[in-house]
């Protein structure tokens, strides 16, 4: 690969160049935090996401009032360019296009979609799956759908497009002999006649910078609001004295109102042991316990932990989710002072007193 000589074009404005990088980084670190990072780590996933939805909101702008070859009318995406560009690169011809060819227009395009959609899902799964971001309020579990099948979809769809990217980038790069790769750095081309590339009105950046200040206004404004899929909870004072004297007070949204019922009519053999109280107690804490039972909440672990085992209906560490989830993780973490017990969640989840179990907020003693 030869370097640009004198009549190299800067063909590249410095925001198309920074926001094309910005999107590429954001894009492989939420990747990162997916596939090689513990779960701790989503939580910059999630701001990650948020660079990727603000960059693409930029270059949405900057498609309509950016330099000449940085404009989608700019793309040559139509049917005859894109035969005669796939013809060309077949034969290995060495016809210039200015800007992006049309291959590499159309998968750009796609690209761009692609990761739009994979922000709106991921918006959508945060605030259905997780209860967090700005939608949490707007988008319940049951509500969020299969958002997180779309996701996970979407963004197998973006690698597939990320590789036809770096082949058309490799392709082109030898058959010009030039580092295309460096270009988008550099923001020049080597084009054999001369191109006059157009400038930009002052109104591009001042309109993105007002779009995301808005945007980002009325977005963080949607995320205080209350957690759609759960009410108001009053803790049950009998509840939490007299369950918290032996293990951790299970949050009441973890298990159905059948076995808390079965559960409470059953204490004097509770576990192997006799924890009978008193009639008054029983029916005050057993009304807690079903007035927020699973039933009540639309949020994962509520509607997860819906599933009991038949044989075991009372005992939350046996019900086919919570063994799935946590078939990895030894006996020895169990039974380590830090854990001490299966039944002791809060020892990993942070935020297991309020019923939440974000990925973000899990941390194994050990780990």
């Amino acid at each position: 690969m030869t370097k640009p000589t004198a009549n190299a074009t800067k063909l590249w404005d410095l925001t198309t160049r920074a926001l094309h990088w910005a999107l590429a980084g954001s894009v492989l670190l939420c990747f990162l935090t997916v596939w090689v990072f513990p779960p701790a780590a989503m939580i910059a996933h999630y701001w990650l996401g948020g660079v990727a939805g603000a960059a693409l909101v930029v270059r949405l702008i900057w498609g309509f009032t950016g330099s000449q070859y940085s404009r989608f009318n700019a793309f040559p995406i139509g049917p005859r360019s894109l035969i005669a560009h796939f013809r060309s690169v077949l034969a290995r011809d060495k016809r210039h296009w200015p800007g992006h060819p049309p291959l590499a227009a159309a998968v750009m395009l796609v690209m761009l979609l692609a990761l739009a959609a994979m922000v709106v899902t991921g918006l959508v799964q945060l605030g259905g799956h997780e209860a967090m971001g700005p939608l949490r309020g707007l988008v319940s579990f049951s509500g969020s759908g299969s958002a997180h099948s779309l996701h996970a979809a979407i963004s197998n769809g973006v690698v597939f497009l990320i590789g036809l990217h770096f082949l058309g980038l490799i392709v082109e790069s030898l058959l010009f002999r030039e580092n295309l790769a460096k270009s988008m750095i550099s923001g020049e081309r080597k084009i054999p006649t001369v191109v006059r590339v157009m400038g930009r009105p002052a109104i591009g950046l001042p309109l993105a910078g007002l779009v995301l200040a808005v945007g980002g206004y009325g977005l963080f404004s949607l995320s205080q609001m209350p957690a759609r899929g759960t009410h108001p909870m009053v803790v049950n004072a009998d509840f939490v004295r007299e369950c918290s004297a032996c293990h951790w007070a299970f949050h009441p949204s973890l298990m159905p109102a059948a076995s808390w019922h079965g559960l409470m009519g059953h204490l004097d053999h509770h576990f192997g042991e006799d924890a009978s109280l008193s009639p008054k107690l029983v029916e005050s804490i057993e009304g807690f316990l079903v007035a927020n039972a699973s039933e009540t909440w639309d949020t994962l672990p509520a509607t997860v932990f819906r599933r009991v085992n038949a044989d075991k209906p009372y005992e939350l560490t046996a019900f086919p989710y919570w063994v799935r989830r946590h078939r990895e993780i030894s006996d020895a973490t169990f039974k380590s002072k830090a854990v001490g017990a299966k039944t002791n969640c809060v020892a990993c989840h942070q935020d297991a007193t309020e019923g939440k179990f974000h990925l973000t907020a899990i941390h194994i003693p050990g780990d």
